[in-house]
């Protein structure tokens, strides 16, 4: 089994090759600016997505997927 981290890791490159991919479709030459521009909220953007993955790694792991599921269902019951 994996740690959390380790596991972020482990998928992290996936989720870059898709990324690079759809950027590579999509690429406008605007992009660069706009990401000067926008840093200051992107970056604790990025951030926070990478605490969010480690999150649920360590979820999953403690308390097994199927949980996690159903957490994620009664979430969902609770807000609609």
């Amino acid at each position: 089994k994996l740690d959390p981290l380790s596991y972020t890791l482990f998928v992290a490159p996936t989720c870059l090759l898709v990324l690079l991919v759809g950027n590579a479709v999509t690429w406008d030459p605007a992009i660069p600016a706009s990401l000067a521009h926008w840093w200051p909220y992107i970056l604790p953007n990025a951030l926070l997505a990478f605490v969010l993955n480690i999150l649920v790694a360590s979820i999953i792991k403690e308390i097994s997927a199927v949980g996690f599921i159903l957490a994620g269902v009664c979430k969902d019951i609770a807000i609609v």
